[in-house]
């Protein structure tokens, strides 16, 4: 697929969703990576190693793109649109049935608006129990930037660069594939309107659909129960 402006937008066809091991095993590369002080914010090597864990901890639990999360620019027929990722201020901390949550207000990018001259504001709320495997490296680079205020943004990078980081630990993965893997890794677990109303937030269906590819364990207890 090309896009408006010429580039080849990566499918996501053939994706094959990886374990969750390999998602630790991500974290654990960005400790070996080699980083002098940063131009922005002059980051330590240390800082930036936090830094980009708690950028794929969050890429992947909250499913949601890199322009999403760290911001960008649309140029538009009547000026340019800007959205300037996440900030502090877009983060509270709640508990639901028990459960210590992470609640990220975010700009969910609509695609196809920006041909239409306008972008839509959609905003919704994703929901992490701070508690799941990882999310300590979050929590860790979340409490340094709230240091600076509310509104610092949580990622002081661009998409270009966030995507350099995350092709540095590997080169097979692009923009969108820790979206695909956490999709692909929920969709073993809930229906399509699940997965659709929590985290996808689709105006179709279809997108919900191609992620839920069903257990194997599942399929064989089906023809188990089909076979008596």
């Amino acid at each position: 697929m090309v896009s408006k402006g010429g580039y080849k937008r990566k499918s996501m066809v053939g994706t094959v969703p990886v374990g969750f091991s390999y998602i630790e095993t991500l974290i654990s590369k960005e400790d070996k990576q080699k980083y002098g002080y940063s131009i922005k914010g002059s980051l330590s090597p240390e800082d930036q190693k936090l830094r980009n864990k708690a950028l794929i901890v969050l890429l992947y639990y909250s499913a949601r793109r890199i322009s999403e999360l760290v911001g960008r620019t649309i140029k538009l027929d009547v000026g340019h649109d800007t959205w300037p990722g996440v900030k502090v201020k877009d983060f509270r901390f709640d508990t639901v049935k028990g459960r210590d949550l992470l609640i990220m207000n975010v700009r969910i990018l609509k695609k196809g608006k920006a041909r239409r001259g306008s972008i839509k504001q959609v905003f919704r709320e994703v929901a992490i129990d701070i508690h799941w495997p990882l999310m300590s490296h979050f929590l860790t680079w979340f409490e340094h930037q709230q240091k600076l205020g509310p509104e610092a943004k949580i990622f002081n990078v661009n998409r270009s660069r966030a995507f350099q980081i995350l092709r540095a630990l590997d080169e097979k993965v692009f923009n969108h594939w820790l979206r695909h893997q956490r999709l692909s890794h929920l969709g073993e677990y809930l229906t399509p309107f699940q997965l659709n109303e929590r985290i996808g937030f689709w105006e179709k269906l279809d997108p919900a659909i191609s992620y839920v590819h069903g257990r194997v364990s599942a399929y064989l207890d089906a023809g188990d129960k089909v076979a008596k």
